[in-house]
């Protein structure tokens, strides 16, 4: 459960990150700025479930342009002989001109959504095959669900 308090007129929540400190305490991030305790649990809860689920941003990554963060996860990937390059390329032609300049962070669904919708209408043009469409659908959601 999400930690709720006041400070002052507004109201923060804190939620456990995920992980340990070294000295084996739970790790807690928070966010405040909240004017009522219902929306600040509603996204202490939200943070909560993507820890569970895996798909959680670390405050520390948020701010990270999308550029560095694709350049990092490409690093430490261990990957097939044949998948580098394809990924790479991917990564190079596709992914980066779109979302470059994006704290990782600040990516919505919304506007993933906006970009889909344009591959599907290259796709539809004949500028891109759905076998591509797919594959590069397939790297995007492999870099935002390694973001923790």
């Amino acid at each position: 459960m999400p930690y709720i308090e006041w400070r002052g007129n507004k109201c923060r929540v804190k939620w456990w990150a995920g992980e340990y400190l070294p000295n084996g305490r739970r790790k807690y991030e928070g966010k405040s700025g909240f004017d009522d305790e219902d929306a600040a649990r509603d996204y202490g809860l939200d943070r909560e479930y993507e820890v569970r689920h895996g798909t959680a941003i670390k405050q520390r990554d948020s701010k990270r342009l999308t550029k560095d963060y694709c350049r990092d996860w490409y690093e430490a990937q261990e990957l097939r002989p044949s998948s580098p390059s394809s990924y790479k390329s991917i990564i190079k032609v596709q992914i980066l001109p779109y979302w470059n300049g994006r704290p990782v962070g600040e990516i919505t669904t919304w506007e993933y959504e906006a970009w889909k919708k344009i591959l599907n209408a290259a796709a539809a043009r004949g500028e891109i095959s759905k076998g591509y469409l797919g594959e590069i659908l397939m790297v995007f959601g492999m870099l935002m669900m390694t973001r923790s």
